[in-house]
């Protein structure tokens, strides 16, 4: 993914992207994590760019 530059991405466009991850049939924590990574924040304690399939570790807790 890229990280954006120049420009913020808006409320709406951040909804617009979680809502087709949705329908794209991606877990809510892989949209968020994926969208953190666009916008170039993470979450404290945990370095960037160290992520696990979420989707797979998501199918495998069912």
């Amino acid at each position: 993914m890229e990280e954006m530059t120049d420009e913020e991405m808006t409320r709406e466009e951040m909804q617009r992207f979680l809502n087709l991850w949705h329908c794209e049939g991606h877990s809510e924590l892989k949209a968020y994590r994926d969208l953190m990574e666009i916008i170039g924040i993470a979450f404290p304690g945990r370095p960037q760019g160290d992520e696990e399939d979420v989707d797979d570790a998501d199918e495998n807790a069912k």
